[in-house]
């Protein structure tokens, strides 16, 4: 039986029973923390305890909150953590990209550039946000010996991102989000060809709790199917371990 691992999870704040209920299925997993809400959640009650409740886990925080305080927080108990970036929910322009990859490179100084989650799904009117791939490419092409994953893959824009981002050997992919909430829609079409020429670099993604884990994996199977069993291994398991190298 292959062990599941989860590239993209959240928090259930008005609901916690639901989070431990998801990560059951879970050898482990990335727990992002988008907001201040989950940033605090998170010290309070899960930070101390952290690598002993949660094997082969780690953590992904929203660049607008990691500071000094934090990081010491994170150094006393032994947590490696990565950098997300949401280029909507902390309104990014084309102008924040310098200032952003001057805030990473001070990280990457102080050898605190584990790996990095860019969000890359396309929602809402304010296009000046819209900065998803051209800061993706950017951000790889700077920080070349640091790991990239793509989450949610585009979106929309999916086969744009395969054929924009796959000569780029740090950059990884998962389908979270995108592959339940645009199933059955045309988009779908392209999830094969994404799925067969990412065998190396595609990991498994639920978006937990927005998606269940077992709904996210029903449909990762109802196009994996088609592969033969590498395919599975790799991206439910081998991808998620070669993203994190030596962190877990």
């Amino acid at each position: 039986m292959l062990n599941i691992y989860d590239s993209h999870l959240h928090l259930k704040l008005d609901d916690m029973h639901l989070f431990f209920e998801q990560i059951k299925l879970l050898k482990g997993f990335i727990l992002i923390l988008n907001t201040n809400d989950e940033l605090e959640f998170f010290r309070r009650n899960m930070i101390t305890n952290f690598n002993e409740n949660f094997n082969n886990s780690v953590i992904a925080i929203n660049f607008e909150f990691i500071d000094e305080s934090l990081i010491n927080d994170l150094k006393n108990c032994d947590i490696k953590f990565g950098v997300k970036i949401h280029p909507r929910l902390s309104k990014l322009t084309y102008d924040s990209i310098n200032k952003l990859k001057l805030f990473l490179q001070n990280l990457k100084n102080k050898n605190l550039l584990n790996f990095i989650i860019i969000d890359n799904f396309y929602y809402g009117s304010d296009l000046k946000y819209h900065i998803n791939l051209e800061l993706s490419i950017e951000i790889a092409k700077k920080f070349f010996d640091i790991n990239i994953l793509l989450a949610h893959s585009g979106g929309h824009r999916i086969l744009e991102y395969m054929l924009f981002t796959r000569d780029l050997k740090n950059i990884y992919y998962d389908l979270s989000l995108t592959i339940n909430y645009l199933n059955n829609t045309s988009v779908a079409l392209n999830f094969y060809n994404f799925i067969k020429f990412n065998k190396e670099k595609l990991l498994f993604g639920s978006d937990s709790p927005d998606f269940s884990v077992k709904s996210a994996l029903t449909n990762y199977n109802e196009f994996l199917k088609n592969f033969d069993e590498s395919y599975k291994k790799n991206i439910l398991e081998n991808n998620f371990k070669k993203f994190l190298k030596e962190l877990k």
